[in-house]
């Protein structure tokens, strides 16, 4: 899912900054050139006062001659870049994508592209979307609209964007997106909505059904992950197991719940390792409330609830400490657990992390030291606490580590 944000996120400010950005920043600034020089509008009085007479005579003929020069050429080039965007917006759209595929290596082809990107609103039909060793995507339409003066001023704000009927085969990789597949230039969308995902996820000799339909309002290319798990609303489903998310305001801040049943423990320990990949059987009831409140800065302050029913756990050899908890765990069915997640915006942003790695040993640490929290067990006389929470910096350590290291190509 990130990854088909980000590719779309490339795109659009590639289309922005090549044709929307620029045309419009030289039309105006040409016309801004002509209403000063031409007509004096930005000249003070006291400045006039302190001309001679002849002065003023050879200065209102330069601009005389300056706006006979000047508006011709404004008019040309408007003339120009409406043409281009009305008669050869397909071949100004090709010819954008291919930078694009130069800069990110994922090559988007098209059947049908209309609309004026002048005035805001581009539609694109049949479009497929491929990086080799990565993913292979058919789109049936994308559309976004956008307002002229958000492109220049700041960040590129669109209004909306829009993306139905996605197909395809994207490979599960560790590391996340690639760096060099991130936008050159951040964006926010007011109204993003993404419906109809059906594809196949790839995860060496496994293949997972993946289906999603998911609205976020906004969503900040600077944080997309976090965007989508904390500021949206639909289901995500992996092999016929449906998650629910859903986000609504509540008195000075958003209240985001998460609910699941029946989820596989096999198919959670894919992106999370611990606790899950201990269990060798079972599935997961989950439950979850956050809440946060707009501040200067935004904590992510989250109750989770999971049960596991019919579960049997084991203990690898590097984690003996943990062969009390496991063996009473082994014990119960349903196992009941409840736990705490305290993270931040920063923690989930693009640049922390280029994919959620971070999040989901988050995850498995709180699970784990509420495990041990709860039961309050010792091993040898040494507290079974402190063996988690060495864990748990160790466990860190590595994720930094992996964030460190560039994906493969």
């Amino acid at each position: 899912m990130e990854a088909l944000v980000m590719i779309f996120a490339g795109i659009l400010g590639e289309l922005f900054l090549a044709f929307g950005v620029i045309g419009a920043q030289l039309v105006a600034g040409i016309i801004g050139l002509v209403l000063e020089i031409g007509f004096g509008l930005t000249t003070r009085e006291q400045d006039k006062s302190k001309l001679s007479e002849k002065a003023k005579i050879r200065m209102r003929r330069i601009f005389r001659w300056t706006a006979v020069i000047l508006l011709p050429l404004a008019a040309l080039i408007t003339g120009i870049v409406l043409i281009l965007d009305r008669a050869y917006l397909p071949e100004v759209t090709r010819w954008v994508l291919d930078r694009v595929e130069t800069r990110t290596d994922y090559k988007v082809e098209f059947d049908d592209v209309s609309g004026s990107l002048l005035f805001g609103n581009l539609q694109m039909a049949g479009i497929h979307v491929s990086r080799e060793g990565v993913l292979d995507l058919q789109v049936e339409t994308f559309e976004a609209k956008w307002g002229l003066v958000d492109l220049l001023i700041g960040d590129v704000h669109v209004d909306r964007l829009d993306v139905q009927q996605v197909r395809g085969t994207i490979v599960k990789k560790d590391g996340g997106t690639p760096n060099k597949a991130a936008p050159r230039k951040s964006f926010v969308v007011t109204d993003f909505n993404i419906q109809e995902v059906a594809i196949e996820l790839m995860d060496q000799d496994e293949v997972i059904s993946l289906e999603a339909s998911l609205k976020a309002a906004p969503l900040d290319s600077r944080c997309p992950v976090w965007t989508l798990l904390f500021r949206s609303n639909g289901h995500i489903t992996l092999n016929g197991t449906r998650l629910s998310v859903v986000t609504r305001k509540i008195d000075g801040g958003m209240l985001t719940e998460w609910s699941c049943e029946g989820m596989p423990v096999s198919l959670v320990s894919k992106w999370v390792k611990y606790p899950f990949s201990m269990f060798e059987e079972g599935t997961v009831d989950i439950s979850l409330h956050d809440r946060w409140q707009h501040k200067d800065y935004i904590d992510i302050n989250t109750d989770i609830a999971i049960e596991i029913h019919d579960s049997h756990m084991t203990t690898p050899k590097h984690l003996a400490y943990l062969a009390p908890a496991v063996a009473y765990l082994n014990t119960q069915n349903p196992m009941s657990l409840t736990f705490q997640l305290v993270a931040n915006e920063d923690e989930l942003s693009l640049d922390a992390s280029t994919g959620m790695t971070q999040l989901w040993d988050a995850y498995g640490i709180a699970f784990m030291t509420g495990i041990t929290k709860q039961f309050e067990l010792k091993d040898t006389g040494e507290s079974l606490w402190q063996k988690a929470k060495q864990f748990a910096v160790e466990t860190i350590d590595d994720a930094r580590k992996r964030d460190e290291t560039p994906p493969p190509d």
